[in-house]
């Protein structure tokens, strides 16, 4: 369970996480836990990027808190084939990288994550 963390001001943790689905967990009861769980309102996870491995592909999504509107999807890779490179990316928007730190942020572009740093070692679950 994730739990919120209490930290002296300008200190969040944490802002990102990463969640991993391979055989105990369906796409939807990754979506689920984002929402329900990473993403509840008293934690302080801003984003989360969620990967489900199935037998031949693998899915990923970047959801994000949204203040009343709660979490939103703002990236679905759709299916990517284990065996196939790809160009596919996730970028995280730089308010997200950033959040807790004072204004003025720094001036620096949005983290992309390339899904082929991900798809390369799932090749060998099955």
């Amino acid at each position: 369970m994730y739990k919120r963390r209490h930290n002296p001001p300008n200190v969040a943790y944490p802002d990102v996480v990463f969640e991993i689905a391979h055989k105990h967990e369906s796409w939807q009861k990754l979506i689920d836990n984002a929402t329900r769980r990473a993403l509840w309102p008293l934690t302080s996870i801003q984003a989360i990027v969620g990967m489900k491995i199935f037998k031949n592909h693998i899915r990923c999504f970047l959801m994000v808190r949204s203040g009343a509107q709660g979490p939103q999807t703002i990236a679905d890779t759709g299916k990517i084939s284990k065996r196939v490179p790809t160009q596919a990316t996730i970028t995280i928007p730089q308010a997200v990288v950033w959040w807790g730190t004072p204004p003025p942020l720094p001036a620096t572009p949005p983290f992309v994550l390339p899904i082929e740093q991900l798809r390369i070692p799932t090749a060998r679950f099955t």
